[in-house]
């Protein structure tokens, strides 16, 4: 049988339902929400407001291709009208708008070779205690079977009146799958995803987990990876596709079955639907272009407001980064390598196991791969979720290596008294299968070592922390604070 990354490499090639996203590359994500207090008339009244021809008309300048709007969210209010809502909650007058805006945006944005896509959470509106209690919610990691049939006769009616007119459904808040949709038996992932591809079986699907790098798969159901990052500069893209796990409770099946398109979803303002921009055009530019070079996509969020319409900041940003993205290719800056000579300086890097069979979280969604290897000793990467793990660059090529320096955030004297391990070892090997240990190291205290050896030609390089291998041990769990290697 052939291995997973050759089956996958069989399979590349072959059409794709996902295909049209790659090729967009890139596409927009707004939050149309209100409060909860609203009324119901005065939502209709935003609702009838939104001034579709002015967003669609932004959304062709600006060259998307593909736009995500939220049906609604915490409040019940939602932009569309469904019968089974209702009758499920019991709520009237509807907070559902008589507008079916989704419906009116598709049609006016197909017309433009722009494909509709919509946002749900995978719960209950949260700050609605009547239709938690309808749709018989419960908040936290239980099977909420009944909540879940519930809730998909209500996607299977939106689905069926909007059909091929809306092409990905991307659902919120998957937060506890095993608890809730991991199971062979409906309600499951399985029928989740039916439900959202009643209209349109060729329609596209995500289960978002909430923010964690790197971004995962959750199941062999969702079509493109959820991908929400808070910080799209500290992002390593694996390529195309990002496979999910064999669960118990799914069904077996290959690793070409269980892929989905990377998808990366991030904000251009300080946090989800805010304003003002974060970044420079030339800073969004750069990170869409990385996602688009490893055949991901990116998705930007930004504001918009009561009437249908993106801020003019945001606008002009997404101007900006249309013609950036068709233009010429402005050459690559770099800073000069740190320290000199430093062959790790700004190389692919990951947090693996032990075994590097597999691939670890980042540890508080903020100590980043990147970190180990960015020239800054003040910024680390760490890994959560496991004591012992190993740090992995990619210096993209072998070549002669003869010195390791790794500075760790912490040390036995210093004022960090934790971040480093007491036992750790260091491997090299070119082909990422058979590895040459150069250093073993055990009583170590941290701080910044250097370790030398005979000249061994080697593209990876790895640090595994052997110890600690439990909590409340000395050192704690390593911290990688800057890895450098160097030739001969």
């Amino acid at each position: 049988m052939l291995p997973t990354l050759a089956l996958l490499a069989l399979t590349a090639a072959q059409p794709h339902r996902t295909d049209w996203m790659r090729d967009a590359g890139w596409g927009v994500f707004t939050h149309y929400l209100t409060g909860a207090g609203m009324s119901a008339d005065d939502w209709n009244k935003r609702v009838d407001a939104f001034d579709v021809p002015g967003l669609v008309k932004q959304l062709e300048t600006i060259g998307c291709r593909y736009y995500f709007l939220t049906l609604g969210q915490n409040s019940g209010h939602y932009c569309s009208p469904n019968a089974a809502y209702d009758a499920a909650t019991g709520i009237s007058p509807s907070k559902c708008s008589k507008r079916d805006l989704v419906a009116e945006l598709a049609v006016a944005l197909e017309t433009k070779g722009i494909r509709m896509c919509v946002y749900l959470p995978a719960g209950a509106p949260n700050q609605d205690a009547k239709a938690m209690a309808g749709l018989e919610w419960t908040n936290g990691p239980h099977r909420n079977a009944n909540f879940q049939r519930k809730w998909e006769a209500v996607i299977r009616e939106w689905s069926l009146r909007w059909g091929k007119r809306v092409h990905a459904w991307w659902f919120d808040g998957c937060y506890w799958p095993d608890a809730m949709y991991r199971f062979a038996e409906a309600p499951n992932f399985a029928s989740f995803a039916a439900a959202a591809k009643a209209g349109n079986p060729d329609s596209l699907v995500a289960f978002n987990p909430g923010v964690i790098n790197p971004i995962i798969c959750q199941t062999q159901w969702e079509d493109f990876t959820a991908g929400e990052i808070n910080e799209p500069g500290y992002m390593e893209h694996p390529g195309r596709w990002v496979v999910a796990p064999q669960k118990p409770g799914e069904t077996d099946a290959p690793a070409e079955q269980r892929r989905a398109q990377y998808q990366m979803l991030s904000y251009l303002g300080p946090t989800w639907c805010a304003s003002p921009p974060r970044f420079t055009v030339d800073r969004v530019a750069e990170y869409t272009r990385d996602v688009m070079d490893h055949q991901g996509v990116v998705t930007w969020d930004v504001p918009i407001g009561a009437g249908g319409l993106i801020p003019k900041p945001f606008f002009d940003q997404l101007v900006a980064l249309h013609a950036s993205l068709a233009g010429p290719r402005p050459p690559k800056t770099e800073r000069p390598v740190t320290p000199p000579g430093n062959l790790a300086f700004r190389r692919p890097a990951q947090l693996l196991s032990l075994d590097g069979l597999r691939t670890m979280q980042v540890n508080s969604g903020t100590y980043h791969p990147k970190c180990g290897v960015d020239g800054d000793p003040g910024t680390f990467a760490l890994a959560g979720g496991e004591w012992p793990w190993s740090y992995h660059v990619d210096l993209e090529k072998a070549q002669a290596l003869a010195r390791v320096v790794i500075t760790f955030a912490g040390s036995r004297d210093g004022p960090r008294k934790t971040g480093y391990p007491t036992e750790y070892a260091i491997r090299l090997s070119a082909d990422g299968l058979n590895w040459t240990e150069v250093a073993h190291v055990q009583d170590a205290v941290g701080g910044k070592v250097e370790h030398t050896f005979a000249a061994v030609e080697a593209r990876y390089v790895r640090v595994l922390s052997i110890k600690p291998d439990a909590a409340d041990q000395p050192g704690g769990q390593m911290a990688v604070a800057e890895l450098e290697v160097y030739g001969p």
